[in-house]
Formats: structure tokens, C-alpha cells, sequence
């Protein structure tokens, strides 16, 4: 850990203080085999060194380091940001070496290395923060290390009356007004009440949540100025004589005084979080969430629709709609530019200009009935202290997948919720041209097996999240899993061919042609409504008749109109307008979507609809990119996951 903040061209780095660990064991294991330290010849805090054995492990580090920072005093002060930058030390293992011998043989100097970097920008850093701040390391080294930061400006360095002056009043005078007197209070002195203030707050929040159980007195909010007993709580008035002299040091003992009241704040603040780190952190980590959900909230546009039941036919123009609403939405957003968080990777969120924007779409039950609503708390960490509070969430690849291909999503879903149990479902990876009732009978064959392996006891709850093929898969494997109905929760396809590819594009239909000419693809063949001489026979419209999805609280249909590989109404279970033109499969069409809506209460019906900002290349003209923009950009996988609780805690 290092932080600094720049001085046009320069960078100046903050001075690391001090380095403690709680509860540190006394000789070397895998999560401890050496501990932190401060190095002040580079100017960075290194925590302990530990190892990494298998996937989803958590280390407790219980680490706490301080830095000093000094910033030049000036007009801008308040504006100026500082920047926390975090390195991700490794090192390979060789998996044939004993633990035992390699903790004795390890050597620590010089053979960890850094591979990933991590660059933090705080927003006004002299207000006083006190912030969760989870520092993500993405891709091949996924994992997120939870920390508090605390920003607390306390003192002004150049203390020397004539020093202070020569910053405070740039003309050398003998008097001073009062008004500038006040002034100059106002923009030197209040700032550290503010801190202060902002501190003790915290430390009210952590007293009432994590130490209840405790009498601990809380510092009173100051009064300025300082010791003022009159109404006029003006400095001027206070000080007795408007030499220059008299008030330079008037003003540095004022500052003097509030200086170590902040500091005592924040030293009871940093012995709370020493001695809990993990109820503190839980603390700050709710309030960020709640931050990022209305963030996110920003590039998602909400439809409700008041109709008693489903219109089964697809809006005219809805794609050109929902492509022109996003490219005005990011040409609005982009002309305010704000930082969302007070601390914020700096690039966390895509920019402005390139980020997908969701639409949604949700369904009134009846007249009188509301919509669910997202002002309820869902809590992500729940404590799980039967089987049946567990939440198990299935993720299905599509057609040639494999069962990596959800990891990303996987990932977000399990650092944001870690009381869900994911499982990746890998029985079909290799037979994803076969029949697709076959396939669903291997995937409800896995989630038997899986559950059998589990203690005995109530079910778990089951969500199920499919993409691509991947949907009708699990719709396939509903059938043989009605034990568990009253256990199902969420549903989720991700641009899944419900209504398969009649109606489909040129481009896709070549594909098709393409894909039904090589070996082991009946399930392509059956998406093409071509396994039976009658369409009423066919895999698809049998499929559509099958129970299941009414069993789920929600049913979740998302969808790209710039994906062509799943066509646009197939995704979202409707019929385009030229349906009722084809007098050959017209009928037979409108069926197979009645069939699939006809048993479900509409208010369990979520559509998302996301368009992404591609860029010109081959894959973005056949409409393939969105189609995996949907496994593989972290905007939309982060939106999805912050912004809708609901569908995974």
C-alpha cells in the first residue's frame, strides 16, 4: 500500500507511520508466513505474506497501517484529491512441494513480485472520510481484499506565526478587519470542526452497531469559535486585538486545540476498528452498497406496465427505441462527469460514453397490486444456520461452452454475496449438440448428485442462471426436479433462444444452415424447429408446455438488441408484429409463447434489456459480441449484481 497526491507533473508520497496485526500467531502458517512492515525507503506499507491453497478462500488479515501526508497549503487544497495504490505481491507455487518444506524453505526477500495494480483517487480528502474500501483484483487474480479507509486531516504543518501569516494575508499589514478575520477562520479552522464532526459520527455508528454492549463517552460536537459564550459566535469578536500578530497566534491556538480533538477522535476511532475489524468493516461495507446501488441506478431505465396480463406481442421499433434512448442517456450522463464514491477505483466504472445501459421492464399482478419494490432491505450476508437457508445458484454454459464460461458473473455474485453456494455445471460441456431433453436430464442428474451430497435436512434454495442455450437447458431439466419446486427462487436466461431461431436473421439463418451440416448438433436442429415433420411435435413446442418456470419467485429474461446470434423477441418471450402475417407458422408461433407465459403470475417477470457500446469489428456486424458482452463485460455483470439484490440474496 502507498499513497500520495500530485503537484503538477510530481507525485508526493505519504510516509508510512506504523504497522499492526491483531491476533498474530506466534510461528509461521499458510495464512502467516511473514509478517508486514513499513518501509519508508519507498514509501509503502506491506502486509503479512500468506498463501493461497484453493478457490474462495479467505484470509483474515486483521491489519491496520497509518500513513502521514503533508499537502502544500493553497487555494485548492480542498479540491485536491490523493490517491491510494495497491500492488498485488505473488508467487507461483510448485504443486508437487510439501507444505512443511516449503514454509521451512521459502525465502521471502525479493521473490514476491508484483502483478497487478490498483490506483484509488479520494474525493476531498480534507473533509474528514471514513469509507469501506474493497480493492478488487480482476480476472485470472480475482479476488477482493475488504479494508476501511480513514482520511482524517488534523493539523496545518506551518504553525510559525510569521509563516501562518505570510499563507493567511498575502499584503503585510499591522490591522485586520474583522470580516477578513472571519474569513480566514471560516476557510482554516471550520474545515477541521468538519472532520471532527464527521468522525464522531462514525464513531456513534460503530459504538451503536458494534459495540452496544459497551459504555464508551463519545466526543461532543464542537462549538465554534472555541469557548464562545456569546451569541455572536464571531472569532473576531473573541479576539482581543486586531494586530496582525495577536491574531496569527490567536488562530494557530485555536487550530492548535481542534487539531487534538481530532486526533483523539480518530485515535478512539482506530482502537474500535483495531479491536473488531470485521463488525467494522461490515459497518461501512452497508453503506457502500447502498452508494453503489444508486450509482448504478443512474444507467438503468425502469418500465412498468400496468396491463393485467401479458401482451405476448413485441413492441414495433422497441430496438431502435431502446438505441436511441442510450445513446442520449450517455450523451447527458457524460456532460456531468462526477465521482460517484468518495473513494473510487479510478477506473471502476466504465466510462460514461462506453457504459451498457439496462432497460427494464416490470408487470403490475392486477389493478390494485404493487410493483415489487427495492426499498426493502436484502441482506447479502445472512447467517445460515439451517440447510434451508442456504442459497445455491446454478450456472449453465451455452451451445460449445464450458463451465468457466459464467466465471466472471460467478465471481461478482460470490465476493457480494458470499452465503450463496455457486456450482458451475459441467455434465453437458461436452454433448451440447444433443438432444436437449437429454441434456436436461444430465444437468437435474448434477443437481441431484449435488444435493445428495449435502447434509440431511430441508433443501437449500435454488436459482438458476443460463446462458445462451444454457436457458433451455435448464427449462429441460425442470421437469425431473418438481421435488424441489417450492425451493426454487430466481430464473435467469441470458439471451436464451426461448422461441427458438424461426423469424431470425439472414446472417443467423447462414449459421444455422452452417452448424446443421456437422456432426452431433440435433439441439441446433431442434432450435430450428426441424426434429419433427410436425411443428406441434417438435422439441421446442413441447418444451413450451412443460412445467417449471411458474415455480420460481422470479423470472428474469435478459436480452441485447444488438445480440443475433439469440434473436431479440425469442430472448424476451414475444412475437414480432410479422407473425400475424405468416399464415403457415404464424398460429403455431403465437402458441408457443402462450404456452410458456400463460402460467405465469406477471409480477415474477423481469425483462432486461441491455445495450452495449460496441466497437466496429466482425463479430459486432454478425451480432456475435453482444452475445458474449453478456458473459464478459464487468459493467454489466457489476450492474446486474449490485442493483438486483433481490434476484440473488
Amino acid at each position: 500500500f502507498s499513497c500520495f497526491y500530485e503537484k503538477g507533473p510530481e507525485r508526493i508520497w505519504a510516509v508510512p507511520l506504523c504497522y499492526n496485526s491483531v491476533n498474530q500467531p506466534q510461528k509461521a502458517q499458510p495464512h502467516f508466513l511473514k509478517e508486514g512492515n513499513c518501509n519508508r525507503g519507498n514509501c509503502t506499507i506491506t502486509s503479512r505474506t500468506f498463501m493461497i491453497r484453493y478457490g474462495d478462500e479467505v484470509v483474515k488479515m486483521n491489519d491496520t497501517a497509518v500513513f502521514s501526508l503533508e499537502m502544500e497549503l493553497g487555494k485548492n487544497l480542498n479540491r485536491t484529491a490523493i490517491y491510494v495504490k495497491v500492488d498485488l505481491m505473488y508467487r507461483e507455487l510448485n504443486p508437487s512441494m510439501q507444505l512443511g518444506y516449503f514454509m521451512k524453505s521459502f525465502k521471502f526477500e525479493g521473490e514476491l513480485k508484483p502483478t497487478v495494480t490498483k490506483l484509488y483517487k479520494v474525493a476531498y480528502p480534507t473533509k474528514g472520510l471514513h469509507e469501506y474500501l474493497p480493492v478488487f483484483f480482476t480476472r485470472e487474480w480475482f479476488s477482493c481484499v475488504d479494508s476501511v479507509l480513514h482520511v482524517v486531516f488534523h493539523d496545518y504543518s506551518e504553525t510559525h506565526p510569521e509563516e501562518f501569516l505570510s499563507k493567511l494575508f498575502s499584503n503585510k499589514k499591522k490591522l485586520v478587519g474583522g470580516m477578513e478575520i472571519d474569513e480566514k477562520y471560516t476557510h482554516y479552522v471550520s474545515p477541521l470542526a468538519q472532520v471532527h464532526q464527521n468522525t464522531t459520527r462514525a464513531l456513534d455508528s460503530l459504538l451503536e452497531k458494534c459495540f452496544f454492549e459497551e459504555e464508551v463517552e463519545v466526543p461532543e460536537p464542537l462549538k465554534l469559535p472555541l469557548g464562545s459564550q456569546e451569541e455572536d459566535n464571531s472569532f473576531a469578536n473573541k479576539v482581543g486585538s486586531h494586530s496582525l500578530n495577536a491574531v496569527g497566534l490567536a488562530l494557530i491556538q485555536e487550530v492548535k486545540l481542534i487539531s487534538g480533538y481530532v486526533r483523539e477522535a480518530f485515535e478512539m476511532l482506530k482502537d474500535l476498528a483495531t479491536r473488531k475489524p470485521h463488525e467494522v468493516c461490515k459497518v461501512f461495507k452497508q453503506k457502500y452498497e447502498e452508494i453503489m446501488m444508486e450509482s448504478y441506478e443512474e444507467y438503468i431505465v425502469r418500465k412498468v406496465n400496468t396491463k393485467w396480463e401479458f401482451d405476448l406481442t413485441s413492441e414495433d421499433k422497441l430496438k431502435e427505441t431502446h438505441h436511441k434512448a442510450s445513446k442520449s442517456l450517455r450523451k447527458d450522463l457524460f456532460a456531468f462527469k462526477f465521482l460517484r464514491l468518495n473513494v473510487q477505483e479510478v477506473d471502476f466504472f466504465a466510462e460514461i460514453k462506453n457504459h451498457p445501459i439496462i432497460f427494464e421492464e416490470i408487470y403490475y399482478a392486477s389493478e390494485n397490486s404493487s410493483v415489487y419494490s427495492r426499498d426493502q432491505t436484502y441482506t447479502r450476508n445472512p447467517s445460515i444456520e439451517n440447510l434451508s437457508d442456504l442459497h445455491v445458484i446454478i450456472l449453465v454454459h451455452g451451445f460449445q461452452g464450458t463451465s468457466l464460461d459464467l466465471k466472471v458473473l460467478k465471481n461478482y455474485i460470490g465476493l457480494l454475496y458470499p452465503k450463496c453456494m455457486l456450482v458451475d455445471s459441467y455434465h453437458n460441456e461436452n454433448n451440447t449438440g444433443n438432444d436437449l431433453e437429454d441434456q436436461g436430464f444430465r444437468l437435474a442428474k448434477e443437481v441431484i448428485s449435488f444435493l445428495s451430497r449435502l447434509p440431511s435436512g430441508s433443501p437449500p434454495q435454488f436459482s438458476f442462471i443460463g446462458h445462451s442455450l444454457g436457458g433451455l437447458v435448464i427449462r429441460a431439466a425442470l421437469p425431473y426436479l418438481e421435488c424441489l419446486k417450492d425451493r426454487m427462487h430466481m430464473y435467469m436466461s441470458l439471451s436464451s433462444p426461448h422461441l427458438g431461431f424461426m423469424y431470425a436473421t439472414k446472417i443467423l439463418d447462414a449459421g444455422m444452415w452452417f452448424l446443421k451440416r456437422m456432426k452431433n448438433t440435433l439441439s441446433i436442429k431442434q432450435l430450428c424447429f426441424e426434429d419433427f415433420h410436425l411443428k406441434e411435435g417438435t422439441k421446442l413446442f413441447q418444451l413450451s408446455k412443460a412445467e417449471g418456470l411458474e415455480w420460481f419467485q422470479y423470472v428474469v429474461l435478459v436480452s441485447s438488441a444488438q445480440d443475433d446470434y439469440a434473436p431479440y423477441y425469442s430472448a424476451r418471450i414475444e412475437v414480432p408484429s410479422k407473425v400475424s402475417k405468416d399464415k403457415q407458422n404464424g398460429n403455431f408461433f403465437i402458441q408457443m409463447a402462450h404456452n410458456l407465459l400463460s402460467r405465469l403470475n406477471v409480477h415474477k417477470v423481469v425483462k432486461l434489456d441491455v445495450n452495449f457500446k460496441l466497437k466496429r469489428s466482425i463479430d459486432t456486424i454478425i451480432g456475435r459480441s453482444a452475445h458474449l458482452q453478456l458473459l464478459e463485460n464487468e459493467a454489466f455483470i457489476k450492474m446486474l449484481v449490485y442493483r438486483f439484490p433481490e434476484f440473488f440474496a
